[in-house]
């Protein structure tokens, strides 16, 4: 999924509203988790597509033999929800 700017920047400014209407100390440690949650929930709706090429070092197989040193490659789509780590 396409990351979309204007839902992360719903969140924060609802978040900064609700901080406005809260005079507590716990207003600021409020609002400074709605953000982290807001930009931790934003990142992990991104899609990330990569492809990797290198060098098989044990060779490739086929029918007249194992050829060295052949270049592969492979892609693969980071799962949505999961986030870097």
């Amino acid at each position: 999924m396409a990351l979309v700017p204007a839902t992360l920047a719903s969140q924060l400014e609802a978040a900064m509203k609700a901080a406005q209407l809260d005079p507590s100390p716990a207003a600021q440690r409020k609002i400074a988790q709605d953000f982290a949650t807001a930009i931790d929930t934003f990142v992990k709706t991104a899609t990330v597509t990569t492809t990797v090429t290198g060098t098989a070092s044990g060779g490739v197989c086929t029918p007249a033999g194992p050829v060295a040193g052949a270049v592969v490659s492979g892609t693969g789509i980071g799962a949505p929800g999961a986030g870097l780590s």
